[in-house]
């Protein structure tokens, strides 16, 4: 995603432009994104086709925000699960002091699966899901 796309995207939303103001936006338009995956199976996420918008989004926050060395790769045969730990920092909040540093860091796991029977019943390459770590 380019710098121009995403502060189209900020436009839209209203919000100062910043660095981590853009990684917390991207994570909240994913998460209001994500819809159920399989429908007996509490899967749920964005479904995504490599390189579409929602693909450019998690691949801005990975090269923005991601923690060097957290990738870990599962191949389960049909399928395979990618997971990768973003750090944000919340700088309003360590800025005027409510929070120390430590306080004020926010990490998340992103998540990519792929089920090749899923792929071809959906034509999607598989989905994302971001999660809160702590």
């Amino acid at each position: 995603m380019n710098k121009s796309s995403l502060r189209k995207l900020i436009k839209e939303e209203l919000i100062k432009e910043s660095v981590y103001k853009e990684g917390y936006l991207i994570i909240k338009k994913i998460q209001k994104a994500s819809k159920r995956i399989y429908s007996d199976a509490a899967d749920i996420g964005v479904p995504v086709k490599k390189n579409d918008k929602y693909w450019k989004m998690i691949q801005q926050l990975v090269d923005w925000f991601g923690i060097k060395g957290s990738r870990e790769i599962d191949d389960f045969g049909y399928g395979k699960s990618v997971k990768i730990d973003i750090e944000l920092l919340d700088e309003w909040a360590y800025s005027d002091g409510r929070k120390t540093e430590k306080e004020a860091l926010d990490r998340y796991s992103i998540y990519f699966f792929t089920d090749n029977k899923w792929k071809r019943k959906t034509g999607y390459d598989g989905w994302f899901t971001i999660e809160k770590i702590n």
